[in-house]
């Protein structure tokens, strides 16, 4: 992989000699991720982007709005083979880009870190590069469920391990917010007990007098 100030310049060049501004050099055409829960429950697995070089000569890709640490980004072989070429990932003035140099298939180890909230649901802000379309293939406990606004989640498989792979996809959309919950059965809870008070006076010559009710629902 070169060093940050070569990517630097070979990007300060392809920037210069842009002169087709508005118009993509290169882009995802489709992407697949791979995650599952570490013991810290952050989401960690492996992505692949399919890139498309629209010319011959290098193109500058951004990667606007990735929020996923991104680690080992290799380009694939096209022959089968296990010989992986590293990629380049880097800041620019803007963002961070990949100085894409070719077609082909982008491979790459990630994670991402989750919050909790007062009812112990996980959320992750999912913030991806823009793509066509996007799957993530989520495998977790037995226990947990996913959710996640405007994506089409398929039924889970049911793993020899006892947790099942869920498949999400996300058509359009670049950031997005998924939720774990527990969709175990709740325990049994003892019914409470509700009183209800009925009480009447009533004043003669004898004095006042109480009377009292009590009505349990």
């Amino acid at each position: 992989p070169m060093n940050a100030a070569e990517f630097e310049a070979r990007s300060q060049r392809l920037s210069d000699g842009d002169d087709q501004a508005g118009r993509p050099e290169a882009g995802i055409t489709h992407a697949i991720y791979t995650a599952r829960l570490d013991r810290d429950f952050r989401l960690t697995g492996s992505g692949a982007w399919h890139i498309k070089l629209a010319g011959k000569q290098p193109a500058l890709l951004p990667l606007t709005g990735f929020g996923l640490a991104l680690w080992e980004p290799r380009w694939a072989p096209l022959d089968g083979s296990s010989s992986f070429t590293p990629a380049n990932v880097g800041a620019t003035d803007h963002d961070i880009a990949l100085y894409a140099d070719r077609s082909g298939r982008l491979v790459f180890d990630w994670s991402l870190a989750g919050s909790q909230d007062r009812a112990r649901q996980w959320s992750y802000v999912l913030a991806l590069p823009p793509c066509g379309s996007q799957r993530i293939e989520l495998t977790l406990p037995a226990n947990l469920k996913p959710t996640l606004e405007g994506a089409t989640i398929s039924a889970a498989e049911s793993l020899d391990d006892g947790s099942r792979r869920w498949s999400i996809d996300l058509i359009g959309r670049e950031k997005s917010i998924l939720r774990l919950s527990d969709n175990s059965e709740p325990k049994g809870t003892q019914p409470s007990a509700i009183w209800r008070p009925r009480v009447t006076y009533e004043l003669s010559s004898r004095g006042l007098q109480l009377s009292a009710e009590w009505q349990i629902d």
